[in-house]
């Protein structure tokens, strides 16, 4: 398959999976607004059907922390899409760079989530915030766009020499 068709099936993958992610835990954090302050938030949209089918039925503690597997069924999906990425391209080597960079970015959100827990007895500290925004970083094509231009640019420098 030719590079650039890849590149293009991949940002619409990673797009249409994005969106849905995103719409899923919009609808969530809506329920749980709905259910903690027993009232909606009239400028955003009523969740999809099938949220308020499945997670109606929790308390709002339950449904903030139904959160966490979903977060980490989203970042292994984004991780999936990313190694099927490098394997289209014929870069099976920059899998295990990938992997690495995934391994890191989660080890250190995990250690500093539970490190917010531990310190501050809260799951909503000023840790957990910095720890959200490297799954943000998780969940998205950026660790696939920094190791794909890193290998690019290797290329580059040892045609050089």
């Amino acid at each position: 398959m030719r590079t650039y068709t890849v590149i293009i099936i991949y940002i619409l993958t990673i797009g249409v999976l994005g969106y849905i992610r995103e719409k899923f835990f919009v609808d969530i954090n809506y329920l749980y607004y709905y259910k903690y302050y027993q009232s909606e938030k009239p400028w955003l949209p009523m969740p999809a059907f099938w949220v308020l089918k499945i997670f109606n039925f929790l308390s709002p503690e339950q449904l903030y922390f139904v959160k966490y597997p979903f977060t980490l069924f989203f970042s292994f999906m984004f991780f999936v899409f990313g190694s099927v990425f490098f394997r289209l391209l014929n870069k099976k080597k920059l899998i295990v760079y990938y992997a690495y960079f995934y391994g890191i970015l989660f080890g250190i959100a995990f250690v500093l989530t539970i490190a917010g827990v531990l310190i501050w007895s809260r799951w909503d500290s000023m840790l957990y915030h910095f720890s959200r925004r490297l799954v943000g970083i998780e969940q998205s094509p950026v660790p696939v766009l920094l190791i794909y231009a890193a290998s690019v640019l290797s290329e580059k420098f040892k045609r050089r020499a």
